[in-house]
Formats: structure tokens, C-alpha cells, sequence
């Protein structure tokens, strides 16, 4: 009975299962943050690229 009391404690105590989460949710945040921002960006970026595309065929 002493040892779980001393794991959970332990487990209790430590903080880099905690860093992990974060880190984890931080990734995750950032990764939603970017497929929307390229979601709503990537007609205009497609319509750059016909440009440029266009304009290097005329040439």
C-alpha cells in the first residue's frame, strides 16, 4: 500500500507529462490556426500563381 502511495505521489508530482500535454495542445492549436488561414487564402493564392504563370507564358 505504501509504494502506490509513494507512485501516485510521484506521478502526482511530476511535471513533464504536464509539459508534454501542453506542448501537444499548443502543436495542435497552431496546427488548426494554419489549415484555416490557408483554407481562406488559397484562392487568392491560387489566382497569384495563374498570374505569374500567365505573365511568364506571354514572355
Amino acid at each position: 500500500m505504501q509504494n502506490a502511495k509513494t507512485l501516485l505521489k510521484r506521478l502526482w508530482n511530476e511535471e513533464d507529462g504536464v509539459t508534454i500535454i501542453e506542448y501537444s495542445l499548443l502543436a495542435a492549436l497552431i496546427g488548426v490556426a494554419l489549415i484555416t488561414v490557408i483554407g481562406t487564402l488559397k484562392d487568392g493564392i491560387s489566382t497569384s500563381f495563374t498570374h505569374v504563370a500567365e505573365e511568364v507564358i506571354k514572355k
